[in-house]
């Protein structure tokens, strides 16, 4: 995301509900810049797909998010470093049930709408969806997703060969390089993926790329900006249709 640093106002409906109240006191430290996509790569001690198998719903969580149950995410597919976990836990999260609620497929700059809230990380998932994971081992030796404010730590994807799945992969080769040769290798890499003209994800890619070589132009951060209201707007909606009579 380069220097797109905005914090956006929170949806009413979550505050409501105090979802990631761990964190609901979201400070970002002096200076904080919300990693590049590379830089995330590089970060994370282990990348995986997982599967929402279970956790509570919004309504539970709403009566009684003490006692709510954590979701919990099945590993089916790991991309990079192995893990003797193969459940990742998240607490203080609900699941919903509506599809349009997942992150859209085409995004490679901006987290889910959620990410924006109150928690500054994603707390609402799609049941039975499938999310890519950036974990970290905690102090107690367990994989947690990254605690990073409005980074990319928990999109959904369709599987292996969607863009941010195929966008990981790519940044995967180029972090297994020492930091001063990665400027080099998104150029190399980024003129190799506009020669795939008639591939949109290769494209997509190669923009983000250059994002990370140059930084987003102002006109990109204004659009940027305009997307991040628009996915907040539908998200709001998604969360209202699941709980119509929940109170802000």
């Amino acid at each position: 995301m380069g220097r797109l640093r905005r914090i956006a106002a929170p949806l009413a409906a979550l505050a409501g509900l105090g979802l990631g109240a761990p964190a609901l006191a979201c400070s970002p430290a002096p200076g904080y810049r919300v990693p590049s996509s590379l830089e995330l790569v590089a970060q994370a001690d282990a990348i995986a797909i997982g599967l929402v198998a279970s956790g509570p719903d919004l309504r539970a969580v709403a009566t009684d998010r003490t006692h709510a149950p954590p979701v919990m995410f099945e590993l089916e597919y790991v991309m990079k470093n192995g893990t003797e976990q193969n459940r990742i836990e998240v607490e203080w999260a609900a699941l919903i049930d509506a599809p349009e609620g997942a992150s859209d497929p085409d995004e490679l700059m901006l987290a889910h709408p959620d990410a924006y809230a109150g928690a500054c990380v994603r707390t609402i998932f799609v049941r039975h969806g499938h999310v890519l994971l950036f974990l970290k081992r905690d102090a107690r030796g367990r994989m947690r997703i990254m605690d990073l404010p409005f980074a990319r730590v928990a999109e959904d994807v369709a599987g292996r060969d969607g863009r941010w799945t195929r966008a990981v992969g790519e940044y995967l080769v180029i972090a297994r390089l020492p930091r001063d040769q990665w400027k080099d290798a998104l150029a190399a890499r980024r003129a190799d993926l506009l020669k795939q003209v008639d591939d949109p994800d290769a494209l997509a890619i190669a923009e983000d790329m250059r994002r990370q070589i140059e930084g987003e132009t102002h006109e990109e951060y204004l659009a940027a900006l305009d997307r991040q209201d628009a996915a907040h707007e539908r998200f709001l909606a998604v969360m209202n249709a699941e709980m119509p009579d929940m109170e802000p």
